[in-house]
C-alpha cells in the first residue's frame, strides 16, 4: 500500500526573515530615510532663508516709509529699529540688539563710507550658514548692493564696480565657508 506523506512533510513551510532579508530591508530602509532627512534639510534651509530675506525686506520697506520726507536715512541704528518694532518680537534680545535666524547678531547703520549722502541704509546679517547662504543671497531684495565675507557680489550704486544682475557664480564661491557674513545696502526711495 501507497502511504501519502502529507504536503507539509514535502514542503516544510518558511516562517520569519532570514538574517540576510532581514539585514538588507533594514540597509533599504536607512538609505530611504537618509535621502528624506536630506531633503527635508534642504527644505528648511531654504525656509529659513528665504522667511529672513522677507523679514529684513520688511524692516527696510518700514524704515522707507518712516524716512519718506528725510532726505537721508542719518540716525538709523539698531537701537531705532528696535524701539520703533520693526523686527519680530522672539528675535529682539534688548533694546538695540537683533538675532538673525542663524542666531547672528543683525546690524544696521547708515553707511557714510559708501555713500557719504547718508542715502544708503546698510543691514548685516553674519554668519549665515552654508546651507542657507545662497537661497539668502538669491532672494529678491530691493537692494543696491550686497557683499558676502567682503566680496562684492552685487552693486548698482556709484561706489565700486557696477555688478548687476548678482553676480549667482561669485555668491555661491563665497558661500562655500561654513557660514559666510552679508552686508546688504538699501538705497532711500524719493517720490
Amino acid at each position: 500500500m501507497i502511504q501519502k506523506t502529507p504536503i507539509t512533510a514535502r514542503h516544510p513551510r518558511q516562517r520569519g526573515f532570514v538574517l540576510t532579508e532581514l539585514l538588507f530591508a533594514v540597509g533599504i530602509m536607512a538609505i530611504v530615510l537618509g535621502a528624506i532627512s536630506a531633503v527635508i534639510s534642504t527644505q528648511l534651509s531654504t525656509q529659513t532663508a528665504q522667511k529672513e530675506g522677507g523679514t529684513i525686506q520688511s524692516v527696510v520697506d518700514d524704515l522707507k516709509v518712516i524716512f519718506l520726507r528725510k532726505s537721508s536715512f542719518i540716525g538709523v541704528d539698531m537701537a531705532l529699529t528696535t524701539t520703533l518694532d520693526l523686527w519680530p518680537t522672539n528675535r529682539v534680545v534688548s533694546p538695540g540688539v537683533v538675532t538673525s535666524a542663524w542666531g547672528s547678531v543683525v546690524g544696521a547703520s547708515t553707511d557714510l563710507a559708501v555713500d557719504p549722502t547718508g542715502k544708503l541704509l546698510r543691514i548685516d546679517i553674519p554668519a549665515v550658514t552654508n546651507k542657507g547662504c545662497s537661497d539668502f543671497a538669491a532672494y529678491a531684495f530691493s537692494a543696491a548692493r550686497m557683499t558676502i565675507n567682503g566680496q562684492v557680489v552685487f552693486n548698482t550704486t556709484t561706489s565700486g564696480p557696477q555688478v548687476n544682475p548678482l553676480d549667482v557664480a561669485l555668491a555661491v564661491g563665497q558661500c562655500a565657508d561654513a557660514t559666510s557674513d552679508f552686508s546688504i545696502w538699501f538705497s532711500k526711495d524719493y517720490f
